[in-house]
């Protein structure tokens, strides 16, 4: 037996070439979530790719604690943003800009830091393993 696209085949038919619809007016018909996955433009199971965010800067936002892995945040405007005790595994930074961003007790395995400035940014008592600037 196959699955029921109906759901998908409706919101597709219900797009105009050309048109895109607010991200708040769609949810996957599969996993129903309504936002992207950190780091991606897609839902859950992928089936669903969202618009991308109208801020697409992460500047002085907030992510004290979070677990993220393999979060993509190439040439990205990262100043001020807080990542204290954040468990970043493989994510990537190159090239961003991290000036005044707060590393402090985070858990960093395998991220990718080349190219990024990190003039002011506060990494004390950080956790790094396999850490590549």
């Amino acid at each position: 037996m196959g699955q029921d696209y109906s759901a998908l085949s409706a919101l597709l038919n219900s797009i105009k070439p050309g048109e895109t619809k607010p991200m708040s007016d769609i949810k996957c018909p599969y996993c129903e979530q309504i936002r992207p996955r950190p780091g991606t433009q897609s839902c859950g199971c992928g089936a669903t790719v969202f618009d991308k965010p109208e801020d697409p800067t992460h500047k002085g936002k907030d992510y004290r604690g979070a677990s993220m892995q393999g979060g993509i945040f190439r040439n990205q405007d990262l100043r001020n943003a807080d990542f204290r005790g954040a468990h970043l595994q493989g994510c990537i930074f190159s090239g961003s800009d991290l000036r005044g961003a707060k590393f402090d007790n985070a858990h960093m395995q395998g991220c990718i830091l080349s190219g990024a400035n990190t003039d002011g940014a506060s990494f004390d008592g950080a956790h790094m393993q396999g850490v590549i600037r």
